[in-house]
């Protein structure tokens, strides 16, 4: 089976926007932005729900992100990773992110990339090579050596529904849990209001 590195199978790797850098200047457009703290289970945020911030289009024409370009948290908490879908194209993520894109017709679906990146032995194999201890930062050249194997399209698209099926259920099982905790929390609450009215 064919090897590749992450920087062969990609078009380009690149750092988020860092926004405090950014002079708005004049004919600012507003842009939306993602943070680490947008992703979620391998999701991003609504993009109802996310930060905006006023920019000067020529400084951020190359960060724009496209359909299919996978983000990979990059300070504090590493290798939180999402896909963007249609409905975050052209939003920007934060400088505390590396985007790898692909190319439009990619080698390796941008799925399996992210869940390549969320691996247990992806994950110790980069902070070997991440600096700091406190706020850990992970640069381009950490993960852009990552090699993997490049499994057949066929191979691709039955992996690409195994990890599809596997986080909708682990997103569904959350929900769940947290409509148990809440019924829970509710039920106590309602039960020592009532004697504490007595």
């Amino acid at each position: 089976m064919t090897r590749m590195t992450l920087s062969e199978a990609a078009e380009a790797i690149f750092v988020g926007v860092n926004i405090a850098r950014l002079s708005p200047g004049t004919g600012t457009i507003s842009v939306n932005v993602i943070h680490v703290r947008d992703i979620d289970a391998g999701m991003i945020a609504p993009v109802s729900e996310l930060d905006a911030a006023s920019v000067n289009p020529s400084a951020v024409t190359r960060q724009k992100l496209l359909p299919g370009d996978v983000l990979v948290s990059a300070r504090g908490t590493l290798l939180k990773c999402a896909v963007v879908r249609e409905s975050h194209s052209g939003c920007i993520a934060s400088a505390n992110f590396i985007i790898v894109r692909l190319p439009r017709h990619p080698l390796i679906e941008p799925e399996l990339i992210c869940a390549f990146l969320r691996q247990p032995e992806t994950e110790r194999i980069v902070l070997s090579r991440v600096s700091g201890t406190a706020q850990p930062v992970m640069t381009i050249k950490d993960i852009s050596s990552l090699e993997f194997a490049l499994p057949s399209r066929k191979k691709q698209k039955h992996l690409s529904d195994i990890i599809s099926t596997a986080d909708d259920i682990y997103r569904e099982s959350i929900e769940i849990s947290k409509l148990i905790r809440d019924e829970a929390l509710e039920i106590v609450g309602n039960y020592m209001r009532e004697n504490s009215e007595r």
